[in-house]
C-alpha cells in the first residue's frame, strides 16, 4: 500500500484504504497520506473521489465495498494494536455509501 506503483491492481486497493481511513478514523488528510507512503493530502482527496465514482458506476465494486465496510463494522477486521483495542464507532454501511454518492451529486439548491 505504501509502494510508488500506480497500476490499477495496486492503486485501487490503496484508494479504498485511504477512503476508509478518512471515514472510519479522525485522521487528517495529511496524516492519511503519510500513512500510505508519504502521499500528499490531494492524493487522499483524489482517492475518495475515485471511490465515489466507482461506487456510482460499478455495482459489483459497490457490493464489495459494502461487504468490506460490514466486516469492519462487525469487528472481523482488526487493527494491528498490541496494547489497547481502539473504540471504533462507525456509521452503518448504507449511510457510508449513501454519503459517498450523495456528496458527488450536486444538489439543486447549489445550481
Amino acid at each position: 500500500m505504501e509502494s510508488d506503483v500506480r497500476t490499477r491492481r495496486i492503486a485501487r486497493p490503496r484508494q479504498v484504504g485511504m477512503t476508509l481511513a478518512r471515514y472510519y478514523t479522525s485522521a487528517s488528510l495529511p496524516q492519511i497520506g503519510r500513512a500510505f507512503g508519504d502521499r500528499d493530502h490531494t492524493t487522499v482527496l483524489h482517492a475518495r473521489r475515485a471511490v465515489e465514482s466507482l461506487c456510482a458506476e460499478d455495482e459489483e465494486f459497490r457490493a464489495e465495498l459494502s461487504s468490506l465496510c460490514g466486516q469492519i463494522e462487525a469487528g472481523f477486521i482488526s487493527r494491528p494494536s498490541a496494547r489497547k483495542k481502539p473504540k471504533v464507532v462507525a456509521p452503518k454501511v448504507d449511510e457510508f455509501l449513501r454519503r459517498l454518492t450523495a456528496e458527488r451529486t450536486p444538489s439543486l439548491e447549489a445550481v
